[in-house]
């Protein structure tokens, strides 16, 4: 099933609450971070990306839980915007090369 870029951003608010991080990470951080990575070396980007998370979850050191943390990570990757793909995010991109594949 699809998801819309609301409940993604929805689950980052969820998991920044249960957390306890509203105050020192946002919604908007995230998306800034997103928007702002390179396209130079995507792997790179994601890289750096994920380490700027793990900052705010040195923490945790349950793997399942680590887990799910990164899954939103990553969905907010995947759903929201980024600047070098012309504002759209890999999700939209994915799903207009599908389209002209039909």
């Amino acid at each position: 099933m699809d998801k819309s870029r609301k409940q993604v951003e929805n689950n980052l608010k969820k998991l920044l609450k249960d957390y306890s991080l509203e105050k020192k990470l946002s919604v908007q951080k995230v998306k800034d971070w997103i928007y702002n990575s390179s396209q130079d070396s995507p792997g790179d980007e994601m890289n750096k990306y994920q380490k700027k998370i793990f900052k705010y979850f040195q923490k945790v050191k349950n793997l399942d839980e680590l887990e799910k943390i990164m899954n939103v990570f990553i969905e907010c990757w995947n759903y929201f915007p980024h600047k070098s793909l012309d504002g759209k995010s890999p999700f939209e991109m994915v799903k207009k090369f599908q389209s002209k594949k039909k």
